[in-house]
């Protein structure tokens, strides 16, 4: 039997014949497990091989995202893997909603397309088309749960999952291709991405490109330079030097493992790369983002002397515009209209659009015979609040919307009004800095009336 015990952690793995048995708290990274199961499949020549989560009593990405991609590298050499379930009901549960019961086991556990709360879960893409889908589903997920001051700041963390998502696909010659978690934290202002592949590993494929690299530390050390690359004339080397600076300049955080070189730089201690004695196929990086940071992609995208914007971005690719109004297709954009919580996520969305000033929002209510009253108050009541009665009159418009959505989205504003100080607290500051007439009153007693910019 080995067993291992860390001392930073409750961790504690140990084998019992073909069985790797995981107990205690999981938040710990993944070499431990990656050098018991190679002992097993290569050192014993198991080929099923029992991972036994039933004794544990936390995990997260850290460890079950590469212990997914590895599971799911070796089922292609013939190496079967089977799951033994936490006996913790939500431990449990979040096995199956984030993937990582049926990359390890998929005979027994389906896939899992849905979103939970704040997260994405681990989803495999294995060309352009399934990368640009995921990033995209990644997009949705923190549109709808982070908010942001400036719109630059989703772009910073858009261009950043694509980059280390695309180097997957350009570089890392996976034969499972990629996986990629997300995860958000808004009262953190926090988003990690996880990503993992069983590829060739950076220091492999850098060597081609630089022979004079001596180990796969240094490898990584230069993998986290700017214009590192392994094809100068194909690829600018910048993808992983400006998501290294996106999580450097936000006092985030960066692990990558790769071949046999961990590299590490969390804000407090700074950078640390370190040998590892068994190799990890592939490579692993979880990238933490604060994407409150003012100025992020300024700070960050410095390519070359020069600041680099994205050309574009999700909300420009993903909706359609005429004229000046973007168009918000209700029935496409929002899963439910029965809660507040869809309600809540929907102007979350809202909110992340109309932080650029200028655009104004049509929404098309095609195909929507009916909502709640929550929800309508939690979209509609609450933005008009926020906005004040002028700015949501000038910036959001709607068309084809039923007569009875029409009567709750009205009353919703109305009670929202009311409930204010003197069903005008929402126009103070117009007042305060003298923008607002004196017919304040009366604009807002037209407004709860059928003049909403319908």
């Amino acid at each position: 039997m080995i067993q291992a015990i860390s001392h930073h952690t409750q961790l504690m793995i140990r084998t019992e014949t073909n069985k790797i048995i995981f107990e205690g708290d999981l938040k710990s990274e993944i070499m431990p497990a990656i050098s018991r199961i190679y002992h097993l499949s290569q050192k014993l020549g198991y080929q099923d091989i029992v991972l036994d989560f039933s004794g544990a009593t936390y995990a997260d990405a850290t460890l079950m995202l590469p212990l997914s991609s590895f599971a799911a590298f070796h089922r292609k050499h013939h190496i079967d893997f089977s799951l033994v379930e936490p006996a913790d009901g939500y431990l449990r549960r979040l096995f199956k909603n984030a993937n990582w019961a049926h990359f390890i086991d998929p005979t027994s556990y389906d896939l899992n397309e849905k979103r939970r709360f704040n997260n994405l879960p681990a989803l495999q893409f294995t060309d352009g088309d399934a990368q640009h889908a995921v990033v995209n589903k990644a997009m949705e997920v923190l549109m709808e749960t982070i908010k942001v001051q400036e719109r630059k700041q989703l772009k910073a963390l858009e261009w950043a999952l694509n980059e280390i998502t695309d180097n997957v696909l350009n570089h890392a010659e996976s034969p499972t291709g990629g996986m990629v978690q997300i995860q958000s934290f808004p009262t953190n202002n926090t988003v990690t991405f996880y990503v993992a592949d069983t590829g060739l590993g950076i220091a492999a494929t850098l060597r081609r490109a630089i022979p004079s690299i001596t180990s796969d530390t240094d490898a990584l050390d230069r993998a986290i330079r700017e214009g590192v690359t392994r094809n100068q004339a194909t690829n600018q080397g910048n993808g992983l030097f400006g998501t290294f600076k996106c999580c450097e300049v936000s006092n985030g955080r960066v692990e990558i493992i790769s071949n046999h070189a961990h590299l590490s730089w969390p804000e407090k201690t700074g950078l640390s790369i370190r040998q590892e004695n068994v190799p990890f196929g592939g490579s692993f990086i979880a990238a933490t983002i604060n994407y409150s940071t003012a100025g992020l992609l300024e700070k960050a995208f410095v390519f070359r002397g020069r600041v680099h914007e994205p050309a574009n971005d999700y909300i420009e690719a993903h909706y359609e515009t005429q004229g000046e109004k973007l168009i918000f297709r209700v029935a496409q954009e929002i899963e439910g209209f029965g809660s507040r919580e869809f309600g809540r996520r929907a102007r979350q969305k809202i909110d992340n659009i109309l932080v650029e000033k200028d655009i104004v929002i049509e929404f098309d209510f095609s195909d929507i015979p009916l909502i709640s009253s929550s929800f309508a108050d939690e979209v509609f009541g609450k933005l008009f609040v926020q906005l004040g009665a002028l700015e949501f009159m000038r910036r959001c418009t709607f068309r084809a919307v039923d007569p009875t959505v029409k009567t709750l989205i009205d009353r919703a504003i109305a009670l929202r009004m009311k409930s204010n100080l003197n069903a005008g607290a929402c126009f103070a500051a117009d007042v305060r800095d003298g923008s607002f007439s004196t017919q304040s009153g009366r604009l807002a007693m037209s407004v709860i009336r059928p003049n909403l910019p319908w």
